[in-house]
């Protein structure tokens, strides 16, 4: 479902023929399971039935179980980190803004409010290993470089007094998302989205600048 979602997004390709090879069938099992049942309610040997591989080609590829999770969340970064970079790649700075919002706000959706796959793990998995919990806080550095790049542009089209400090901001939109992430799952319902969008007006209004 996650994967799914990430790539409605993507241009049309032409469907391969041939079968996908064992490590990516097993990678397309390991982001369906794990976002869908959660990385400790799924076993190593479930993946491999519905993968249909050997388990001497499981271990192949991966020595554990802890080593897909970690192929799996830089997939999941991977994914997320295009996806991003394409939908912020157009229109003026502060559209593209308001669309992480409504992008959040689309990605619930599609996911039947499911949530955020990282939020979701780090929850289910609090005393995850550093080599899994870095590949979260990559995502989370790589995203607000991203929000902040547009801050920056934006910036170019305001006065100096209405300019708004690039970093603060970028981590201000990132922290309103996760929040109506959290509660449009809560409520499976897109309001605090559109709760999203009116505290970003208040920031747009009244410049955030660091202390």
């Amino acid at each position: 479902m996650f994967h799914q979602a990430c790539r409605f997004e993507e241009p049309a390709k032409k469907q391969k023929k041939s079968r996908p090879g064992p490590r990516e069938r097993i990678m397309e099992k390991a982001l369906e399971l794990f976002y869908e049942q959660g990385y400790k309610a799924t076993g190593i040997n479930q993946i491999i039935a519905e993968a249909d591989v050997a388990k001497a080609s499981f271990y192949s590829h991966f020595k554990s179980k802890e080593a897909l999770c970690e192929a799996y969340l830089s997939e999941m970064n991977e994914t997320l980190i295009t996806s991003l970079q394409r939908s912020m790649s157009e229109s003026d700075p502060e559209s593209r803004l308001r669309a992480y919002i409504d992008k959040g706000d689309e990605f619930m959706q599609t996911t039947a409010y499911r949530g955020c796959a990282f939020m979701n793990f780090i929850a289910e998995v609090p005393d995850a290993p550093e080599s899994m919990h870095s590949i979260v806080l990559k995502n989370r550095a790589e995203t607000i470089e991203i929000l902040a790049e547009t801050v920056k542009e934006l910036n170019q089209e305001r006065s100096e007094e209405a300019r708004v400090d690039p970093e603060l901001l970028a981590k201000i939109v990132l922290v309103i998302v996760f929040g109506a992430k959290t509660a449009s799952q809560t409520f499976r319902s897109g309001w605090p989205f559109e709760i999203a969008h009116e505290i970003l007006n208040q920031f747009l209004d009244y410049p955030a600048t660091s202390s």
